[in-house]
């Protein structure tokens, strides 16, 4: 399955154009489904990019289905605002709702970069950290990807603010490879990334066709497969 980006990406180019000046090519807002299978348990995956203002509004929304329905009740819900400075881009708010798994977790992180300082609030537990340059959630980690690899800017390491912890990222990018996925076939570029001393490892095969969004997520910890995701629709989006 193809679709045409040639008008929408215009639109976005003009819509855009004093965000582009600053950070280079901007972000497609859009729609994406994929289907995917955490542990055993199988679902879906919608993820939509909006932008008001110039500041873009990225939710993750992960729900059961099928015969999954019977072993899981719930959904894992994460939303995360953000900016982009001339070094990139930057995030503002992340939240996490997570009625899915046995941690049943809720996270609410806010950035502040003219303080240098990330405020936090996991459960009941409030906590305040420093914030360095190049720092994500888990949720603006994949636009920062999506963004550098357009402007052909991808570092080789990155921070993740994951709850109270931060992570520094370690990427790997490997030799490009074509995926077929239920969407469509597509030639991507393969990132990986890593946190030091940890045995997961994600895996990223991202369609420059289709701004770089990811076709397939994969994450592995001790060699097996924990979660992979596949993209089954796509579309682009217009305010």
């Amino acid at each position: 399955m193809r679709i045409s980006l040639g008008g929408a990406w215009l639109r976005c180019a003009i819509l855009f154009l004093s965000l582009s000046a600053n950070a280079g090519t901007p972000l497609q807002p859009h729609v994406a489904i994929y289907d995917v299978k955490i542990g055993f348990l199988s679902g879906t995956l919608r993820t939509e990019l909006n932008m008001v203002d110039n500041q873009y509004h990225a939710r993750s929304h992960i729900t059961p289905t099928g015969i999954s329905l019977l072993f899981g009740q719930g959904s894992i819900v994460q939303t995360s605002s953000f900016g982009m400075h001339h070094e990139g881009l930057q995030p503002i708010r992340f939240t996490s709702d997570d009625s899915l798994t046995s941690q049943k977790e809720q996270v609410d992180l806010s950035f502040d970069w003219v303080q240098n300082k990330v405020t936090g609030l996991i459960g009941d537990i409030q906590f305040t950290t420093a914030l360095s340059s190049n720092t994500y959630d888990s949720v603006s980690l994949q636009y920062a990807f999506m963004h550098d690899l357009l402007n052909k800017s991808l570092l080789k390491s990155y921070l993740l603010q994951s709850a109270e912890e931060l992570k520094e990222l370690n990427i790997t990018i490997k030799e490009q490879q074509r995926v077929r996925v239920s969407f469509g076939d597509f030639m991507t570029t393969v990132i990986q990334h890593q946190s030091n001393n940890s045995d997961r490892i994600t895996t990223l095969w991202m369609a420059a066709e289709l701004g770089f969004i990811p076709i397939v997520i994969e994450q592995r910890r001790d060699g097996k497969i924990r979660l992979r995701a596949e993209l089954g629709s796509y579309s682009v989006t217009t305010p």
